[in-house]
């Protein structure tokens, strides 16, 4: 796995802060929101010193790579990435990073400082998909940490002593509508059919991971020149999706595990649409034999589940002829390693997606409030 390199990184972070000049719009503007002040920290001191390595394949004159970074082990800081370092441009002493309004002020920030042709954003984080805050302390995970990886399961961090969560309505609020001309998600769980649609205003294409991920993340060493290509954004966002899944697939033992997407936001109102037709209304939703349908999270009772694989036991040959093309408009690029740890991968589209079932309907009230709910079933 990536080595963990350039501890001269914690000298660099000791420089005053200062905005560097004026250079002028830039072709495209990538800002990685890094909130780690959790157990995921020396991940990502290892990832942003990959972001540098990485960013040495790029042309600097044309691009911009801005991290805001919040380890816990200090003020969270904004800084920009070019072949020598990172250099930092501002503190935010006091800033709680899982904080939507903070969010927001960071992302309003580097629009307006960095202006550019073309915006990405990669979260950086754990994450639960969809789900409430607090939900991973009521379920336990079914893997052990001795015998497997670490994970990252966005925005669960601590501050001030205390647990913090950005929960997805929140999530959308903070960013702004249109700006994005693709979102990564680098966290688990974070593919999902719920998150994709809530986003749906705010990127025109989602990177996201229907599977928990290695806390290793993104290999950014090899994905970071990728960010700012010249290809069309669909063909970049591939390629970036592409190269994670190899790097994923060439390992071995338990760390040949992974599962990614590209989903192309503009399909997801057809694609809601065809699961409308499928599931409203419709009784079996809440009778289906869940055990016989493919899951892609470890808890031990299972809230993430493939897309396609639930749609295919309720559709008719008619409704799921639409149901897959509006699936296929919309996930570009799904690849997945046979099993992610133990968890064999069997029927996977990239997407998944919570079933209102009977036995697992505790969480109904809280599902029931979001955007594919009211969009499917009402």
């Amino acid at each position: 796995m990536k080595r963990l390199l350039l501890l001269l990184l914690l000298t660099l972070f000791l420089g005053g802060c200062a905005k560097k000049a004026d250079e002028g719009p830039a072709e495209r503007t990538v800002l990685v929101y890094v909130a780690a002040a959790n157990d995921l920290y020396p991940y990502a001191r290892t990832n942003l010193s990959d972001m540098i390595d990485g960013y040495g394949k790029t042309n600097p004159k044309k691009n911009r790579l801005i991290v805001y970074y919040d380890t816990g082990d200090g003020v969270p800081r904004l800084l920009q990435v070019d072949a020598s370092g990172a250099h930092p441009l501002q503190e935010y002493p006091g800033a709680n990073s899982t904080d939507p309004d903070q969010l927001h002020k960071v992302v309003s920030q580097v629009l307006q400082d960095f202006p550019a042709k073309s915006y990405g954003l990669i979260l950086w984080s754990h994450a639960t998909g969809w789900i409430p805050k607090g939900f991973p302390l009521a379920v336990k995970n079914q893997w052990s940490l001795t015998a497997f990886p670490a994970t990252r399961t966005f925005g669960n961090q601590y501050f001030e002593g205390q647990r913090y969560e950005i929960e997805i309505p929140d999530l959308t609020n903070a960013l702004p509508t249109g700006a994005f001309d693709f979102i990564l998600i680098d966290a688990c769980l974070m593919g999902s059919v719920e998150v994709a649609y809530a986003l749906r205003e705010k990127t025109d294409y989602l990177i996201a991971y229907p599977t928990e991920v290695i806390a290793d993340g993104m290999p950014y060493r090899e994905i970071t020149a990728t960010l700012f290509s010249d290809a069309p954004t669909q063909d970049y966002c591939r390629q970036i999706a592409q190269k994670f899944y190899e790097h994923y697939d060439a390992q071995s033992g338990v760390y040949r595990s992974a599962s990614v997407a590209l989903v192309k936001t503009a399909g997801l109102e057809a694609l809601a649409r065809s699961v409308r037709e499928v599931v409203k209304d419709n009784p079996e939703v809440a009778s289906l034999p869940l055990a016989s349908i493919q899951h892609y999270d470890s808890y031990s009772r299972p809230f993430m589940y493939d897309l396609d694989d639930f749609i295919g036991q309720l559709a008719t040959p008619a409704q799921y002829q639409t149901f897959r093309q509006a699936l296929d408009n919309t996930v570009l690029y799904q690849a997945h390693t046979d099993t992610f740890f133990s968890l064999p991968l069997e029927r996977c589209c990239g997407l998944s997606v919570y079933i209102p079932s009977q036995p697992y309907a505790d969480y109904l009230p809280y599902y029931q409030d979001t955007p594919w709910y009211r969009a499917c079933y009402l």
